[in-house]
C-alpha cells in the first residue's frame, strides 16, 4: 500500500492514501450547517451532527489512519480538546493525551469506524470539509504585519486538486497548482487562494482553529467574522 506524507513539518505523521480515500469517498452523510460550541472554540450557529463529520473528513488530513483508530496531532491543546468534544457530542468516543513529556504536541484519537458512513454530499458538506482541511493543512501568515496570504499544501496532488475544484465550485478563486521547489521536494504541491477571494473565503469558510481563526480575522479587519475566544 502506498504511503504519502501529508503533513508540512517534522513530527507530522504518515497517512495511508487508500485508507484516507476510502474514508473520504465512501458511505453516506446527512445535511447540516454548523458545529458545536466549546470553551474557547465556538463555531457559529447551532450544532447539527453531520456538519461535524464533513469537518472531520477535512481535519484528518493532518492525522494518521491506523488499523482501528485515527489520530490527529496539533500544538494547540485547546483545538485538540475541541475536536474531542465535537466527536463526543456526535455520539462517538474520543480521548486526548500529550505525546511525550517534553514535546508540545497534543493528540486526539478516535475510532476509525466513526467516519465510515461520512461522505461529502451537499454544498454545506463541502464548505465544512474545506474548513477542516484548512484547519489541518492551510497556510496563513505567522505575523500580523505580514503580507496576507492563504494557501493549501501537501504531497497528495490528486487530493489537493480535488480540494481546489471544490473551492472553485464555491466561487472562491485560486491560483494554479504548483511545486514550490522540485529540487527541495518534487512531490510537494501547493496553491494559493486568490487575494480577490480572501474576503469570500473568510466569510464562507472561516476557521475553527484558534491560531488560524485569528489570522483570518486580521486579514479581513476591521470586520470580525470568527468566533474563537480565549
Amino acid at each position: 500500500m502506498k504511503r504519502v506524507y501529508l503533513g508540512k513539518g517534522a513530527g507530522i505523521p504518515l497517512i495511508e492514501r487508500r485508507a484516507l480515500h476510502r474514508i473520504l469517498y465512501s458511505g453516506r452523510a446527512s445535511v447540516s450547517t454548523f458545529g458545536p460550541s466549546h470553551d474557547g472554540c465556538k463555531p457559529p450557529g447551532g450544532f447539527r451532527p453531520s456538519v461535524s463529520s464533513a469537518y472531520l473528513l477535512g481535519a484528518i488530513h493532518d492525522g494518521t489512519v491506523r488499523h482501528r483508530t485515527i489520530r490527529i496531532c496539533q500544538k494547540e491543546k485547546s483545538y485538540v480538546s475541541f475536536l474531542r468534544d465535537l466527536i463526543i457530542s456526535m455520539g462517538g468516543r474520543a480521548w486526548t493525551y500529550r505525546e511525550g513529556r517534553s514535546r508540545n504536541v497534543f493528540v486526539v484519537e478516535f475510532s476509525r469506524s466513526f467516519l465510515d458512513r461520512a461522505r461529502l454530499v451537499t454544498r454545506e458538506d463541502r464548505i465544512d470539509y474545506v474548513r477542516g482541511y484548512f484547519d489541518a493543512e492551510g497556510g496563513v501568515p505567522s505575523r500580523n504585519q505580514a503580507e496576507p496570504y492563504l494557501y493549501f499544501a501537501q504531497k497528495d496532488r490528486d487530493d489537493l486538486l480535488h480540494l481546489r475544484r471544490i473551492l472553485v465550485s464555491l466561487r472562491i478563486r485560486c491560483g494554479r497548482m504548483h511545486n514550490p521547489s522540485a529540487r527541495a521536494d518534487p512531490d510537494y504541491w501547493r496553491f494559493y487562494v486568490s487575494r480577490q477571494s480572501h474576503r469570500a473565503f473568510c466569510d464562507l469558510i472561516g476557521s475553527w482553529h484558534p491560531r488560524k481563526a485569528r489570522a483570518l480575522a486580521n486579514i479581513v479587519r476591521p470586520r470580525a467574522v470568527f468566533s474563537w475566544h480565549r
